[in-house]
């Protein structure tokens, strides 16, 4: 899997590289010892995506800054980024906004570009567009690889690995409460595949006090706990069991240290829906859980001793002003 990760690096590397010397799919399948069909096989499977589309899109959206910020003739644009004709050009930016270069630099319209592939390994960080997006892993065991696709959206898959935390979500500055923030609520939607030790659901931190939370919406997590719940408590008319765990001297956001963890787990399980993040935060409190200020809100993709490959494919994080 190392091998295929290098591969996809190289190629999203290239592409980037090669926006405006005329990258083709051709060359890079010749450069990478591949034949054109197998590779375009290889990178719809990897990125669910046809890699001409794919480069042509980022051609696009990489000529849009031009197109606004400088008084370049739409012409002399078009051909930087390898379009034969100005029409070739102009019809492929209407196509994919709805609008004409010429209209674009006239009204200034802000559109929303896909931003360009990203590929995680192990224990890295990556903040992109108000989004950070981490892949925690508790020992350099197994295989794992996280795809960025914009927008807190990610697909993961991880092999015969220990623990793996794959997640997206929001930073905090460590002032604010959770009530302070106003209300907190995350829509979220999965694709999972793994049949052993692992969950998806909301995930974070808090400091002063350092707590470590989970709200967990699917998954199979009964082997985590040897003790019964402290409570089936009801949170917006949908059953949770609700845990809370010591942890002595354990990695955390802020070293090693020992703090509590709380837990949340659905009794119905599901896979999408609107998690009402501060109705679990109030239920804790109300238990003499305590929370401190915020540092991390995230949708995460968990496995423990396990082999799976998953999506989060909706994630927004909703936070409303007090």
């Amino acid at each position: 899997m190392k091998d295929f990760y290098n591969l996809y690096e190289g190629i999203l590397t290239d592409i980037e590289d090669g926006l405006k010397n005329n990258i083709r799919t051709e060359t890079l399948a010749d450069k990478y010892s591949l034949s054109t069909t197998h590779l375009r096989r290889l990178f719809k499977y990897e990125f669910g995506q046809n890699i001409g589309s794919y480069i042509r899109s980022r051609k696009i959206a990489s000529s849009i800054e031009e197109l606004k910020n400088t008084g370049k003739n739409i012409l002399d644009i078009a051909l930087e980024y390898g379009f034969e004709y100005e029409q070739s050009y102009i019809r492929a930016l209407k196509h994919e906004f709805g609008i004409t270069p010429g209209e674009l630099r006239k009204t200034c319209k802000n559109v929303t570009v896909n931003p360009s592939l990203l590929l995680l390994e192990n224990n890295e960080i990556i903040n992109e567009n108000g989004f950070k997006y981490e892949l925690w892993q508790d020992k350099k065991m197994g295989n794992t690889r996280m795809i960025l696709k914009g927008d807190g959206v990610l697909k993961c898959k991880w092999d015969n690995i220990n623990y793996i935390n794959f997640r997206s979500g929001k930073l905090f500055d460590e002032t604010k409460t959770y009530s302070q923030l106003g209300q907190i609520n995350i829509d979220y939607g999965f694709c999972f595949n793994s049949k052993y030790n692992s969950w998806r659901g909301i995930y974070g931190w808090t400091v002063d006090p350092l707590i470590e939370f989970y709200i967990v919406e699917n998954g199979e997590v009964a082997n985590y706990f040897n003790e019964l719940p402290k409570k089936i408590a009801n949170i917006n008319g949908e059953k949770y069991y609700i845990y809370e765990r010591k942890c002595l001297n354990q990695p955390t956001v802020k070293g090693i240290q020992s703090f509590n963890e709380y837990w949340s787990i659905r009794v119905d399980k599901r896979n999408k829906g609107i998690v009402p993040v501060s109705e679990h935060f109030n239920t804790w409190e109300k238990m003499g859980m305590k929370l401190g200020k915020l540092f991390e809100i995230s949708v995460a993709i968990v496995g423990f001793q396990s082999t799976g490959n998953a999506e989060i494919y909706r994630n927004l994080i909703n936070i409303g002003e007090v």
